[in-house]
């Protein structure tokens, strides 16, 4: 359902889904989620919501560690969010600040 709202541009939407969803998995099914988990942050920065993005992404990497290259390949294939990235300098330079596994230079 987040990933519809996300397509039909509707941001806000699309992170209450993402949410309830991550709230509800348990700790052990956590890694077959990986793509909501990542999917998450991706559309808050779609949303302007930068803070709360960055701050997902932090946690993203604190959650799951040893998959940081996993991570990193998921974000490259989200086209939308790479503009996104190119378009708001402020959102790129906060993530390779505060997220440097993910965004590195």
């Amino acid at each position: 359902l987040g990933k519809l709202h996300e397509d039909r541009g509707d941001y806000h939407s699309a992170v209450e889904c993402y949410t309830d969803v991550i709230s509800r998995v348990p700790a052990e099914d956590a890694p077959k989620l990986l793509q909501s988990f990542v999917n998450l942050p991706v559309s808050c920065a779609k949303a302007g919501m930068v803070a709360e993005s960055v701050e997902h992404f932090s946690a993203l990497v604190d959650r799951f560690p040893r998959k940081v290259s996993q991570i990193q390949s998921i974000i490259l294939k989200k086209h939308t969010f790479q503009a996104v990235l190119d378009a708001d300098t402020d959102l790129k330079h906060n993530l390779r600040q505060n997220v440097p596994a993910l965004f590195t230079v």
